[in-house]
């Protein structure tokens, strides 16, 4: 996400907002609901070229409670608080199930999930789960020593597709904007009036901020000044360049 200009005024009109975001994936549309509820009052204009094969459309999200690092486990930590707002859940609940999970590991590998479980619990699978389990896929391949686990309350599974279409329509009913059927060629960032972004139909808009979701597809072109770098290679010129936060997810 680029940073904001603070000597950039908030410009009334439909070519200006606080915040563009390019992708209505998941990312994209929890961006713009999220950037609204932390600021009702802002302007969210959501870009997509609204093709339909995306990862998003293609994808099972799986929340689960492991966090492998310090820096994980912080994200994890404000992610669920988050994930805890009302608004939130009752737009996600229809889309949400929770599903039993069984893990077969070694003691060690055990202990050391256990220890990295954050806002849930780890316990030893009854026999009931056991059987549960071979009964839906048959025989375990085990290692000697291995031994079963389960999350206490299971692992929640989201429709991503779904869900992203709600929080997007959540975006709009609040008097946010979306535009479909186009594609963001670049983005320049350092200009007086704000960023710019260039479109594939020739027209442009003007943003404060703008969050890059296009997914494994190529990103716009970002530029400012003599310095360019491309969304989908990474490489980038630093010399001039507006600071950008870049982040993969799998």
């Amino acid at each position: 996400m680029t940073p904001p200009d603070p000597a950039t005024p908030a410009r009334a009109g439909g070519a200006a907002a606080d915040l563009a975001v390019v992708g209505a994936g998941i990312v994209g549309a929890a961006v713009a609901f999220g950037a609204l509820t932390d600021r009702p009052a802002s302007r969210i204009l959501v870009l997509d070229e609204g093709a339909g094969n995306t990862a998003t459309h293609w994808s099972l999200g799986v929340l689960a409670p492991w966090a492998a690092t310090p820096g994980q486990r912080d994200l994890l930590v404000r992610g669920t608080a988050r994930f805890r707002d009302p608004r939130l859940l009752a737009l996600l609940r229809p889309h949400l199930r929770r599903v039993s999970v069984l893990v077969a590991a070694g003691a060690p590998t055990l202990e050391r999930l256990a220890r990295s479980t954050v806002g849930a619990g780890m316990e030893p699978a009854s026999p009931g789960t056991v059987r549960a389990a071979r009964d839906a896929v048959g025989e375990l391949l085990l290692h000697p020593g291995d031994g079963f686990a389960t999350v206490h309350g299971g692992i929640a599974v989201l429709d991503t597709a779904a869900a992203a279409t709600a929080l997007i329509d959540a975006v709009v009913d609040a008097g946010g904007h979306l535009r479909t059927g186009v594609r963001v060629t670049r983005v320049d960032t350092a200009r007086p009036d704000g960023q710019r972004l260039l479109l594939s139909d020739g027209s442009t808009v003007t943003a404060r901020r703008t969050a890059l979701a296009t997914g494994p597809w190529p990103a716009p072109l970002i530029g400012s000044g003599a310095a360019s770098r491309s969304g989908a290679s990474g490489v980038a010129s630093r010399s001039g360049a507006a600071p950008w936060r870049t982040k993969r997810m799998a």
